[in-house]
């Protein structure tokens, strides 16, 4: 038997399903809210509450346009790319390409082993501020060292992570 689950999201608007689950009605909100236009990235508050037994998820979704790297000879989009970590990009040790930067948050760079172009991304763990996205990434043009890299590959040299 499906419960009818009341949805609020922070901007105010609100909807009501029925569903099977808290899951379920999770799921659906989250879509919901991601299928709304948002002109930039932002995170949105969204509640879901069974009307029938008063459980609630409350947490928060972001969403909004994600960035799309510039155009290169692989294409315009993120998928188009062979993203790596080589070891000359710092980080960890063991993780190339990663830094621990503080407050839970992890951040590293990603080079495409093909066009040279930088993908440099921001994780942010459950200390994060308010409102603060939770995810954020940038993208860089290629450089001389990432060409020369590129250049290396192409030659035989494969440092790949």
């Amino acid at each position: 038997m499906n419960d009818i689950y009341e949805i609020w999201e922070s901007n105010g608007a609100t909807t009501q399903i029925a569903a099977e689950c808290m899951s379920e009605a999770v799921e659906y909100a989250i879509e919901w809210v991601s299928d709304a236009y948002y002109p930039k990235p932002q995170m949105v508050r969204v509640v879901v509450t069974n009307t029938r037994t008063g459980e609630e998820w409350d947490d928060e979704v972001q969403v909004g346009p994600e960035p799309e790297p510039p155009e290169t000879e692989c294409g315009s989009t993120d998928e188009c790319h062979d993203w790596r970590s080589p070891k000359w990009l710092g980080g960890l040790a063991e993780n190339p390409g990663v830094w621990d930067c503080g407050a839970s948050n992890y951040c590293g760079t990603y080079v495409c082993a093909k066009c040279g172009i930088y993908k440099h991304w921001l994780i942010r763990g459950p200390q994060r501020n308010p409102g603060q996205l939770k995810e954020e990434i940038e993208y860089d043009l290629p450089d001389e060292q990432s060409l020369g890299w590129v250049r290396s590959r192409k030659g035989g040299k494969h440092e790949s992570r």
